[in-house]
């Protein structure tokens, strides 16, 4: 669900926004959507990932060693880890 404080902070009701799915939602396209995006309507839809994160499943930069990079308004190299690897002065996300 929608934090009701960031709600208020921004103005916001929650119908107003998309409902909050876990990264392991998963959907299939309807015949007709599919047809109109031309692609099988057997691919998988994961409305909760984050679009740096699916980008790696879409390459196929998925274990360590292995990287994807996009770049388009922001710029980013992304790679998977067995452990945490956190930065000091935080400057990773």
């Amino acid at each position: 669900t929608w934090l009701p404080s960031a709600l208020e902070a921004v103005g916001l009701s929650s119908g107003q926004l998309s409902m909050p799915v876990s990264p392991f939602y998963r959907l299939l396209l309807t015949p007709s959507i599919a047809a109109e995006l031309s692609i099988a309507s057997q691919v998988p839809i994961f409305p909760g990932g984050s679009d740096g994160c699916l980008a790696n499943v879409g390459v196929g930069a998925l274990s360590e060693g292995v990287w994807a990079v996009t770049v388009g308004t922001s710029g980013a190299i992304r790679g998977a880890a067995t452990k945490p690897m956190l930065d000091p002065e935080g400057r990773l996300f």
